[in-house]
């Protein structure tokens, strides 16, 4: 570890700038979400404006897709594509709930980042850059400490704020 403090000048900092990244994105993407709803079914599904096969040219095949989820959930649970969207639209928001409260904060920011990713690619006619970027730090956020401080996990395990990974997290993020 100390070589890596001389060779990129690292000192252990406060891990609240990082925290506080972590509640404002989950807190913006939370207000997306409640613009969002009242249009969800128009945006997302077999009825929405754009028809998932539209969409599914605008994103590369590999990217996750509402679409999948509803697929399988009509063959082998027998719901509705309607059930299916409104299932993972609440896991959506039990997801970034945690991530906001810190609750299980690596989980939750994977989870986050991977329904973000799929509503993000079903939905790909409405994505703006707001989202590309929400997406990013969803994604470096499964790995920077960004629940060590201002969380419910740091509460409950009382973690010590200052951290040499804060300091690289914060570097990457310049």
């Amino acid at each position: 570890m100390q070589w890596m403090k001389k060779v990129f000048s690292l000192r252990e900092e406060s891990t609240n700038p990082l925290a506080f990244m972590r509640i404002v994105l989950g807190l913006l993407l939370l207000f997306e979400v409640v613009t969002v709803r009242p249009q969800l079914y128009a945006l997302i599904g077999k009825y929405g404006i754009v028809q998932p096969e539209g969409t599914s040219l605008m994103a590369p095949p590999f990217m996750p897709r509402i679409g999948w989820w509803t697929d399988f959930a009509e063959a082998y649970l027998g719901w509705s594509e309607e059930t299916g969207i409104e299932i993972f639209f609440w896991v959506y928001v039990a997801g970034l709930t945690a991530f906001v409260l810190g609750v299980k904060w690596r989980v939750a920011a994977i989870l986050t980042w991977l329904l973000h990713l799929a509503f993000k690619c079903s939905a790909s006619v409405s994505s703006y850059g707001v989202s590309e970027f929400a997406n990013i730090l969803l994604f470096y956020s499964m790995f920077m400490p960004v629940g060590r401080s201002w969380s419910w996990d740091a509460w409950r395990k009382g973690w010590p704020a200052p951290m040499l990974s804060a300091c690289l997290s914060r570097r990457m993020l310049r």
